[in-house]
């Protein structure tokens, strides 16, 4: 007698579906969706097809890896904090230390948390910029604490995210556009100017709170 899948087989099944169909609502790539699911391509493909996603809601391409657009701009600044609030919140990875080789997503458990931590945050900042894969580039690098690094404001205690080797005054981006505020009112030679943090930047910030 062929005996067929047990329960546990069944839910385990399921919840690689389910987040497959999490992470294409999230659009992410097809290499992150196979790496969190164990899904292979061919079965990606074949459920893409029975949800209906347009092929122009997909991208393509590697993966970002840069931590840029969280750390020279004061919206991507005010994200990433928040970002990582919300990861020690809902519980997902961001305070281990890790190897390079460490593969810190390839898991649907983990997987499961990082789209936790997206929805919660896309429903409360709707005009969120960062993508799901710029998401998890900006978790797995605070985890492994090599390029950055989460720290606190030095005039607020606000928790930021750092470069590690900057020599820039650690200011969360409130602080730093309340800074170059007063600066804009001040005689020149008063106060020293800080260095501008990508103007458009800051226009986007207030619409962020």
């Amino acid at each position: 007698m062929t005996l067929g899948p047990t329960d546990e087989q069944i839910d385990r099944e399921l919840r690689r579906r389910q987040l497959a169909k999490r992470l294409t609502a999230h659009q992410a790539r097809t290499q992150t969706i196979c790496a969190m699911t164990t899904l292979t391509r061919h079965q990606l493909t074949t459920l893409r097809r029975r949800w209906k996603v347009p092929q122009e809601e997909r991208y393509r391409g590697p993966a970002p890896r840069s931590f840029n657009m969280f750390t020279k701009t004061l919206r991507g600044q005010a994200e990433a904090a928040v970002l990582c609030v919300l990861c020690r919140v809902l519980g997902a990875p961001s305070g281990a230390k890790l190897s390079r080789d460490d593969a810190l997503f390839n898991s649907a458990e983990a997987g499961e948390r990082l789209c936790d931590v997206v929805e919660v945050c896309r429903l409360c900042f709707p005009q969120l910029q960062a993508d799901f894969e710029q998401i998890q580039t900006l978790v797995s690098g605070v985890a492994a604490g090599e390029r950055i690094a989460t720290a606190n404001c030095t005039n607020c205690s606000a928790l930021i995210v750092v470069e590690r080797l900057s020599t820039r005054r650690r200011l969360c981006a409130h602080c730093r556009r309340a800074r170059r505020d007063l600066s804009e009112h001040l005689p020149e030679g008063d106060i020293e100017k800080p260095p501008d943090d990508n103007q458009a930047g800051d226009d986007i910030q207030r619409s962020l709170f």
